[in-house]
Formats: structure tokens, C-alpha cells, sequence
């Protein structure tokens, strides 16, 4: 998901009537938010100027909800540009079915979702929270990946909190997101004071004048990065790696063949298992997965024009081990980085484009692979780069035997021993995952557990 994603949550946390709110990252103010709320119909703007790894990144966000008379959600539309590319969403409620169709960049995808057992679709799990006590929880539309994520808002208590005019009473309330934390604090006139969400995130109640003016350009990668207590040397060793995560890390991360977690207290030992890929084992026939070769959000498999573009790669490849490692070396050839990006993109769109960063890889990646009938994953997590881990996206193929990771974002067929897996599965399950806010990492000289 990273910080864009949570910048939509953040962004929500608005009240009846009109409100700017500034966008603050450390410190810095990064963008701002308007939203205009009236009976039935809720409208709201966000704007994000910052960086990615040293590239400009400008974000447009504009939303609108509307409602029924018992105050229900029956219609969210969102439409997203950046970089040149634009992603409209359309989601329409139909009992205990919501009806989504999404537009990205010309590319057109529709499916029907069941809203998750006992959720309401909501645009401000905040707001609903203080107003219907009875509701448990609230399901939020995740435009990107076209699924809904649930959220329990739970109100922790009142405590004095010190703003720039003193100290106010406030009631917190805990937003609690698989995603990420996100705190909510609420004047005793039922006002938003701020909301803070990972790494430093911040929206609070400013003027016009202050929410239209020019912020400092901050580098949203390396805000979110996580520091390392040493140098990671030799990390193309099929060696396994040792770390410890600690601090806000304590999460239950993917146990395989790949990584084997144990958690101890507020950490997470990790030891991750690299192997060479001349000795992976790829069975010529191996059991069918339909979940892992099926089309899905943002991957058409069965597009004509990916389908040639993939066999023209592949050529007279008989295994799918040749096969897999051709189209690796495709996408890692043909895309070109480019940061500045701030949508999850459509595969046809990115091959068009040639351009895009390790989720774009990843897309493309297994899109190809699946015309090719290989079973593959995507994955998202972290990787070592500079002296911290930063967060990333790659693939994993079913070998018949395992799960074999792939990476074109990098030229070497192995995929080294820094790659810490936190989700995996499908677009929603991969890129929806939860941040390690406040993290550390140790590198640790043998397992531990």
C-alpha cells in the first residue's frame, strides 16, 4: 500500500461542513485536503507534491460519495491522476453487493464484490464511528487494488493534547487498519484536532491560505524507509540471512520456504533462505493452480496483445524454467524507472508505457507469465538498499515444487537474501499489506529464535 495509500484514509477524516486540512510528512507539509460535506453527498480533494527516490511525485486525488436517506452509502466515485496517468473509480452499492468498474488509463475492468459480513461502506470510518456507536466496524474502498479493506474504529479514552494554541481535551479514537495504525483526536466539540497515521504522517486543520501555499519537497521513499544497525554485506549469497525486526514490526509475516519467522516479544527474527536457481526444481507437469493463472485486477492474462508479446519472447522455450527466466529479462529490459508515478497501473498501460517502479515489474511480470500458463504471486515487502530496506514488489512462480521468486528489477537471475516478504497473493492481497511503522532492523550473526 505504502504512504499514498494511507493518504486516502488520512483524507477521509473530515467532519460535516467544510474543512481544509494540511498534509504534513515529518514535519514538512506535503499537499492538503478539501472536502465540502452536505446532506447526501460528500465531496473532497487531495493534493500531494513531494518526491520518490529524487524524482518529482504530484498526486490529484478527487472523490465523491453520495448517500441514501438513512445515511447509508449507496455510490463512491474516485478518480486519481498522477504522473500523466489517470484512474477513475466507480463503485455502486446493490444490497450486500457493491458493483465496481475502474478506468485506468483506457483500460477498463468491472467486477461485483460481496461487502464483507456485518461492514457498511463508508468514505469516513472516523466520522461514522463518533456518529453511530453501535457500528463495529466499516469496510473502505481501496480504489487501487478494487477491494475493500475493514477497519474498526475503537475510542481509546480522553487525554490533553498539546497543539500550537496550548493544551486541548481530546478523545482518541484508534483506527484499527490491517494496513497500518492511524490515529484519530477529536475536540470535545466533536471537532478534528489531527490525525496521524505511519512514518511520520499527519493531517491537521488549516486555513485556505495555508493549505493552498507551496510545502517542502519530501522524499516519501526514504521517509519510510527502515534503518539497518549495520551494513548488509555479501547479500547474493545463497547464505541464509539472520535479522531481527523489532520495535512496531511484531506482525505475522509469511512463514515458507522463502523466509521462517519467529516471533519472540515486539520482534520478529527472521531468517530468509536464498537459493540458487540452478537448483530449483521445475516439474514439466505440475498440478493446475486456477487462482494463480486466472486474469485478475490490474493483470488481463488473456489479452491478445500480451499473450503474443509474451510468446514472442518465450519463442521455441520448452520448460517453463526457460520460459520464466526469458520474460524476467523482458520486463526487466524493457521498463524504464520512473518514480514519479503514483497510481497502481493496468499491465497493458505499463507495457505501453514502458515505464514504472518495482510494482509496475511485478505487474507486467506475472501478467506475462500467467499467458504462459505459469502459476505465479505477486509479493510485496522490503528490500536492502544504501544502509535501510525500503519497500518492494516482485513475483513468485510454482515451480511444482515450490515457490521460486523472481525479480526484473535487477539483472541477476537470483534474488538475494534481502528480500523480507510481509504479504503475498493476489493485487488486493499484495498491495494492500500493512507498513512497518517505526521499525528497526537488526542483522544478527545466527538464527535466533
Amino acid at each position: 500500500m505504502g504512504l499514498l495509500g494511507m493518504l486516502a484514509l488520512l483524507a477521509q477524516a473530515a467532519e460535516a461542513g467544510e474543512l481544509w486540512l494540511g498534509i504534513f510528512l515529518k514535519g514538512s507539509k506535503i499537499g492538503y485536503s478539501h472536502t465540502v460535506s452536505e446532506i447526501g453527498h460528500t465531496t473532497n480533494l487531495t493534493m500531494i507534491d513531494a518526491s520518490m527516490l529524487g524524482a518529482s511525485l504530484a498526486v490529484r486525488s478527487e472523490s465523491q460519495t453520495w448517500y441514501d436517506s438513512d445515511g447509508r452509502t449507496n455510490k463512491i466515485w474516485v478518480k486519481t491522476e498522477s504522473g500523466g496517468r489517470v484512474q477513475s473509480v466507480t463503485a455502486k452499492v446493490k444490497g450486500s453487493k457493491v458493483e465496481l468498474e475502474s478506468d485506468n488509463s483506457g483500460s477498463i475492468t468491472k467486477k461485483t464484490v460481496e461487502l464483507p459480513v456485518g461492514s457498511r461502506l463508508v468514505d469516513d470510518p472516523v466520522v461514522s464511528a463518533l456518529d453511530h456507536p453501535e457500528w463495529r466496524e466499516f469496510a473502505v474502498l481501496d480504489p487501487n487494488t478494487l477491494s475493500f479493506v475493514v477497519c474498526r474504529p475503537v475510542v481509546v479514552g480522553k487525554e490533553l493534547l498539546e497543539t500550537g494554541s496550548g493544551k486541548v481535551s481530546v478523545t482518541v479514537i484508534d483506527v484499527q487498519d490491517p494496513r497500518s495504525a492511524l490515529k484519530v483526536y477529536v475536540s470535545q466539540k466533536g471537532d478534528l484536532v489531527k490525525a496521524v497515521g505511519p512514518f511520520g504522517l499527519e493531517m491537521r486543520p488549516v486555513s485556505r491560505a495555508e493549505a493552498l501555499a507551496k510545502g517542502e519537497e519530501t522524499d516519501i521513499a526514504l521517509a519510510s524507509s527502515i534503518p539497518v544497525d549495520r551494513p548488509i554485506t555479501d547479500s547474493m549469497s545463497v547464505k541464509p540471512l539472520f535479522l531481527r525486526l523489532h520495535g512496531a514490526a511484531a506482525k505475522i509475516l509469511p512463514n515458507d520456504s522463502h523466509q521462517t519467522i519467529n516471533k519472540s516479544g515486539d520482534s520478529l527474527f527472521v531468517t530468509i533462505h536464498p537459493v540458487d536457481p540452478r537448483l530449483v526444481k521445475w516439474l514439466k507437469k505440475a498440478p493446475t493452480l486456477a487462482k494463480w493463472l486466472s486474469p485478475d485486477t490490474h493483470m488481463p492474462s488473456q489479452d491478445p496483445g500480451l499473450v503474443k508479446v509474451a510468446q514472442e519472447t518465450v519463442g521455441k522455450s520448452k520448460t517453463s524454467r526457460e520460459k520464466a527466466e526469458k520474460l524476467r529479462l523482458f520486463v526487466h529490459n524493457l521498463i524504464k524507472t520512473d518514480t514519479g508515478i503514483g497510481v497502481l497501473r493496468n499491465a497493458k498501460e505499463i507495457f505501453q508505457s514502458r515505464r514504472g517502479v518495482c510494482r509496475d515489474h511485478a505487474i507486467l511480470l506475472a501478467t506475462l507469465l500467467r499467458t504462459q500458463k505459469i502459476p505465479c504471486r505477486l509479493c510485496s515487502g522490503l528490500v536492502y538498499a544504501g544502509g535501510a530496506f525500503y519497500y518492494h514488489a516482485w513475483v513468485e512462480a510454482w515451480t511444482g515444487v515450490q515457490w521460486f521468486a523472481l525479480d526484473s528489477t535487477r539483472p541477476p537471475r537470483q534474488v538475494d537474501s534481502t528480500h523480507i516478504k510481509t504479504a503475498q497473493g493476489t493485487v488486493a492481497e499484495a498491495f494492500s499489506s500493512f507498513l512497518l511503522d517505526g521499525a528497526r532492523v537488526s542483522v544478527l550473526d545466527k538464527e535466533d529464535k
